[in-house]
């Protein structure tokens, strides 16, 4: 039992030890789906039991737990996103490299406002995001 278990988790869980350049192509295909406003395709490219974290800092505010589930982390990214377009604001999204690894910058009025990293598991699909 024990084994199946961590069969499952080996499985379904995130995959730290991804190629850059996989994580990168993700990265990418994920910007272009947000960035055009297309749910389906941001869901499509999350994991069934995908986790978000938010680190809002000092001057933005985050999700006071962690978000489980693509539905819930699509509804808040792309509310974030659609809040920054109907306010007006001039944004722009990148990709980056974040602590040696691939990142999406988003920078709002040429400020950087949101680094996102992820890890893809073995279907190649986001797992995890923070």
């Amino acid at each position: 039992m024990v084994s199946r278990a961590h069969k499952r988790l080996q499985e379904t869980g995130p995959r730290f030890d991804a190629a850059p350049s996989e994580v990168a192509d993700l990265l990418q295909r994920f910007m272009a789906a947000a960035a055009a406003q297309d749910h389906a395709a941001v869901l499509d490219l999350l994991s069934p039991d995908a986790t978000a974290y938010t680190d809002g800092g000092r001057k933005a505010r985050a999700a006071l737990r962690p978000l489980h589930g693509p539905a819930d982390i699509v509804q808040v990214l792309m509310g974030v996103m659609m809040k920054s377009m109907r306010d007006g604001e001039d944004w722009t999204m990148e990709p980056a490299l974040a602590n040696g690894a691939p990142a999406l910058i988003r920078r709002l009025k040429g400020k950087v406002d949101l680094v996102l990293t992820l890890a893809p598991d073995s279907s190649g699909r986001i797992a995890w995001l923070y």
